[in-house]
């Protein structure tokens, strides 16, 4: 009987082993994708706050998803997922375009305006004629 209850006390004490090596690898991959998101956030707002007037977003074709941070060699390590462009777009060029865009949506309104004004027109001439 004390062989078993030896066998039994190394049983319990690989599964505790076992047990904590797993908690420690899942808070080091929770560690790794906070600290991950954290530099993102701070590169996408230094980004925003960029002089610069546009950018190009594209996905990386190295940065493969699947593979696990602690898996990737030192080189790859410090590829981003998003590889972004800046574009030189001067202030001049952006608010050409935004004028383009009112432009349009005013003329969009407009004629919205003169659709409401007809239905409202027939509206008028069928209870008259009621």
């Amino acid at each position: 009987m004390a062989p078993r209850k030896v066998a039994s006390k190394a049983t319990v004490t690989n599964d505790s082993y076992t047990g904590l090596v797993t908690q420690s690898h899942s808070k080091r991959s929770i560690q790794e994708q906070e600290q991950s998101s954290v530099l993102k956030k701070k590169s996408w707002e230094q980004l925003i706050e960029s002089p610069k007037g546009g950018i190009n977003i594209r996905e990386n074709p190295l940065f493969n998803n699947s593979t696990p941070a602690s898996n990737l060699s030192d080189k790859e390590s410090h590829l981003e997922v998003v590889s972004v462009i800046m574009a030189a777009v001067t202030a001049e060029t952006t608010m050409v375009e935004m004028e383009r865009k009112i432009n349009f949506l005013m003329k969009a309104v407009k004629d919205r305006d003169h659709e409401i004004t007809a239905l409202e027109d027939q509206m008028k001439a069928c209870v008259t004629a009621e």
